[in-house]
C-alpha cells in the first residue's frame, strides 16, 4: 500500500477506508504506466488528448457555434424616421394651376388608355386608328395635313402611312398639282374596316366621358380649348 492509501485509510477510517486507498493506489499506478508508454509511443499514435490511442480516443468536440450560429445576424431593414410635416414651399399661386395640369394629364391617361385597348383589338395604335378617322371623315388628305390632325412628327406620319399601306388600308397617289406632294387615300380595305369599327369605337369613348353630363362635357370642351389656344400662344413667343 502507498503512503497516499495509507493516509487515506487514517484520515477516512471505518471499514470502507482500506477498499478506497486501494482503488486510488490502482488509479495511480496505471496514470504512471500510461506516462511512461505515452512517451516511447510515436506522436502520431497518440490519443486526441495526448496520451495512447487504444482504439477508445474521444473523438473531436464540436465547436460550440456551429457555421450557421457564427454567421453575424443580417442587419434590420431600418425605416427613415417620419418626416415632420412642413409648409409648402411652392408659391400659394401656383398650387391651382399645378393641381389642374396633374388632374389633366391623369385624366388624359386614362380615356387613352380605354381607347387605346379598343382598337388594339383591330391590331391598330392610337395614330394609326386616327389617321384612317380622318381619311374617312376628310378624304384624301396630304401627309402634312394628316400630321397636323393626329399631332405627330413628319417622319412619324411617314411611318405610320408606310405601316397602314403595308397592311393594305392605305395607299398613296400623287397630286396633280405638285409633283413633290402625296396624298393619303383609303383602300377599299380600309374604308371598309373603318366603316365597321368606327362607331362601336365612338361609344366607347362616350362611356369612358361619361363621368360628365352632356352639358359638363360641353363645358369643359370650351374651357380645355381655351386651355390650350393660351398654352399654344405662349409657347410661340
Amino acid at each position: 500500500m502507498t503512503a497516499r492509501g495509507a493516509a487515506l485509510r487514517v484520515k477516512v477510517g471505518g471499514t470502507n477506508s482500506e477498499t478506497i486507498a486501494q482503488s486510488l493506489g490502482l488509479r495511480a499506478t496505471v496514470r504512471a504506466v500510461t506516462s511512461e508508454l505515452s512517451q516511447k509511443l510515436p506522436h502520431r499514435n497518440r490519443g486526441h488528448w495526448g496520451g495512447p490511442d487504444w482504439g477508445l480516443a474521444s473523438p473531436p468536440r464540436k465547436k460550440y457555434l456551429s457555421s450557421k450560429m457564427n454567421k453575424q445576424p443580417a442587419p434590420r431593414a431600418t425605416t427613415a424616421p417620419p418626416r415632420a410635416k412642413t409648409a409648402a414651399s411652392v408659391d400659394p399661386s401656383l398650387q391651382v394651376p399645378l393641381k389642374l395640369w396633374v388632374v389633366l394629364a391623369r385624366a388624359y391617361g386614362e380615356v387613352a388608355r380605354t381607347v387605346g385597348e379598343d382598337v388594339a383589338k383591330h391590331d391598330l395604335t392610337p395614330m394609326e386608328f386616327g389617321i384612317l378617322e380622318a381619311l374617312h371623315h376628310k378624304g384624301p388628305l396630304l401627309l402634312g395635313e394628316i400630321q397636323r390632325k393626329v399631332l405627330v412628327t413628319s417622319g412619324g406620319i411617314t411611318y405610320l402611312v408606310d405601316r397602314l399601306a403595308a397592311k393594305g388600308l392605305v395607299k398613296r397617289q400623287a397630286c396633280p398639282n405638285d409633283r413633290r406632294a402625296r396624298y393619303a387615300v383609303l383602300t377599299p380595305t380600309g374604308l371598309a374596316l373603318i366603316k365597321r369599327i368606327f362607331p362601336t369605337h365612338a361609344k366607347m369613348i362616350a362611356r369612358a366621358l361619361s363621368g360628365l353630363s352632356t352639358r359638363e362635357q360641353e363645358e369643359a370642351t370650351d374651357l380645355v380649348r381655351r386651355l390650350g389656344q393660351a398654352a399654344a400662344e405662349i409657347g410661340s413667343r
